[in-house]
């Protein structure tokens, strides 16, 4: 059974074409990539977000590891490509979260000390592709098979997605992400949506005779409960002739109001 946005809901074209499983498979792939300069290049687009051609402008001086909050600042190709400071409008910082990550790539700057304002990576977009592909025939040679044809782009959507699912807001990731237009981030919500929608289902119904068991415990003695300035949890009802008069319901929070 195709997913509802192949048959009449979504063009497939406007799906974003993202792992099912990111965090596995994109760790498994990269595991397939023995040449650590291959390896960090993919590892820095899975932990950013960031495109293809913004990869190619990458430079040691891009990267602030250090601090409580590293970061990236990252720019686009066009902008990588003019003369001159960029304005602050241009350029995004993207915080590189996991620790793990900064590590690798401090050493691995340190091991091949690169030129502060050279590019990382100064190959075109598609020897990127050629050792993407090299990577995936690795894995599918060793078994491993993943559940999408991998691309440079699938990256960038699996870490969008991978932020949903870390519950980071939409406008915080559409930011992080460089997307101008708020609609952008429609279409991943939507699967967001349906992913927790296709998750185990939410139990509510209970087996009956087992709660009233567990509510039929005996009651506890006044003093058990009582304490200063708490009220009794025992439920009196008080006979008033014709009525009778139910107390509010009982509360262990202490009797007088205090300011919030």
């Amino acid at each position: 059974m195709r997913p509802r946005w192949h048959s009449g809901g979504w063009p497939p074209q406007q799906v974003p074409r993202r792992l099912t499983s990111p965090a596995p498979e994109v760790s498994a792939l990269l595991w397939y990539m023995p040449d650590q300069r291959h390896h960090m290049l993919f590892a820095t687009m899975w932990n950013t977000g960031i495109r293809i051609g913004e990869a190619r402008t990458l430079t040691p001086e891009s990267f602030d590891p250090d601090g409580l909050r590293p970061f990236v600042r990252v720019l686009s190709e066009k902008v990588r490509a003019r003369r001159g400071r960029p304005p602050k409008d241009e350029v995004r910082l993207v915080p590189l979260t996991d620790a793990s990550f900064v590590r690798q790539m401090e050493s691995w700057m340190v091991t091949t000390r690169p030129r502060r304002r050279e590019p990382l990576w100064p190959v075109t977009d598609e020897t990127m592709r050629n050792w993407l592909k090299q990577a995936v025939k690795r894995a599918e040679a060793d078994g491993v098979h993943f559940s999408i044809p991998v691309t440079p782009h699938t990256f960038r959507h699996s870490y969008i997605m991978h932020m949903l699912y870390h519950r980071q807001p939409g406008k915080v990731i559409r930011a992080l992400a460089g997307h101008k237009d708020p609609r952008s981030m429609e279409v991943y919500t939507r699967v967001f949506a349906l992913d927790m929608a296709a998750t185990p289902a939410v139990p509510f119904t209970g087996d009956g005779r087992d709660a009233a068991e567990i509510l039929r415990s005996p009651a506890p003695r006044p003093a058990e409960i009582d304490g200063p300035g708490m009220t009794s949890c025992i439920p009196l009802i008080r006979n008033t002739g014709a009525e009778s008069i139910q107390p509010p319901p009982c509360s262990s929070t202490p009797s007088h109001h205090a300011d919030d």
